[in-house]
């Protein structure tokens, strides 16, 4: 069964991305593209075979029975209230990460999930890099025994390189800073990879700049995991960038009884293994490289994690994030808010 997509919203900080993922999703038949300002929506589809522009209200994409998926890209103000009624409309719903502003949008979004059985997948992509899902392996089986720690970094470029103007630094619309913009990954993906939730957050958040933003461009975030797992995260808007300078700073560590794992520097060359558990893997260091094809991410923003959700929308299995995650990620982050703000600790499981 081939789908018609319907997207809302063409002038997200990704969007360029998305679509050329739903052009080249080969469930994807027909694209049709909606915006508020028609004129964009019209540029987009003329690059994307696939593509033509919906011109009538938006609401009326949710009346048609043969629009089953609908992407939504929206600043994060009105994301949330987008991917509601989709899901109200009986719709599978697919957007950027977070998915909405806050937690108690994304758990409206999460109860019209369950009573309609729709999916809303956030592109939360490391869950389907070939990396993350090997290292995930590895400590399943062991190769760091009781896993004890871990440690998880996403520093990028400033406020001011990016544009201080744009919507993602200023707190009606976005909801957040630097967290709600990458640090939310880090977040979705460490629970991932432990098969565990946090549980417990200490925080530290700030504007260390100058420009005219009100969210956090830096965070440092202990977490405590359900499983016992001790964590830090640290993210911020920090780099300055020139020529021979790296933009970004990312990779994470984990840590156990009988081993660790190094996963460092872009994250698209490999990781370390160490492990005393022979019998996982064999041997006591290995650096393994990565092995990448075009179906991870090919030239858009998620390929792999949009394939794996349309599977979903046609009945095939599950897709890669749901609502119930999004909703983990939204209430960690809110919880660090509200260390910080306070100066104490946060319960998760309370909020």
């Amino acid at each position: 069964m081939s789908l018609t997509v319907a997207v809302c919203g063409v002038q997200h900080p990704h969007a360029g991305g998305h679509l050329r993922d739903l052009q080249a999703a080969p469930q994807v038949e027909r694209l049709l593209l909606w915006d508020e300002d028609p004129g964009a929506a019209q540029e987009a589809a003329a690059i994307l075979p696939k593509a033509e522009v919906w011109e009538a209200p938006w609401g009326e994409v949710l009346e048609r029975e043969e629009i089953p998926v609908v992407c939504t890209l929206l600043p994060n103000r009105e994301n949330g209230a987008a991917v509601l009624e989709a899901i109200r409309a009986g719709k599978h719903v697919y957007s950027d990460k977070p998915g909405a502003r806050t937690a108690a949008e994304m758990a409206q979004i999460l109860a019209a999930c369950e009573q309609t059985g729709c999916h809303f997948c956030p592109c939360y992509p490391w869950r389907v890099d070939p990396m993350a899902l090997e290292i995930r392996e590895l400590i399943r089986e062991g190769a760091l025994g009781d896993p004890w720690s871990c440690s998880a970094a996403w520093m990028t470029s400033t406020a001011k390189a990016r544009g201080p103007q744009h919507w993602l630094f200023h707190q009606e619309i976005s909801g957040g800073g630097i967290l709600s913009w990458l640090g939310c990954h880090w977040i979705d993906l460490l629970s991932f990879l432990l098969d565990s939730p946090v549980q417990e957050v200490s925080a530290i958040v700030a504007t260390r700049c100058t420009e005219d933003i009100d969210v956090e461009d830096s965070a440092s975030l202990s977490l405590r995991f359900a499983n016992g797992v001790l964590g830090n995260l640290r993210a911020g808007y920090a780099l300055n960038p020139f020529d021979g300078y790296r933009p970004s700073d990312l990779g994470l560590t984990l840590e156990g009884s009988l081993g660790s794992v190094i996963w460092r520097a872009d994250m698209r060359s490999g990781y370390e293994l160490r492990s005393a558990a022979s019998a996982v893997r064999g041997c006591a260091f290995r650096e393994i490289r990565a092995r990448y094809d075009d179906g991870v991410r090919g030239e858009g923003y998620a390929l792999a994690h949009l394939t794996a959700f349309l599977e979903a929308a046609r009945g095939r299995g599950d897709p890669p994030a749901t609502a119930r995650d999004a909703l983990h990620v939204l209430r960690v982050i809110e919880a660090a808010y509200r260390s910080s703000r306070e100066r104490q600790h946060v319960d998760v499981r309370a909020d």
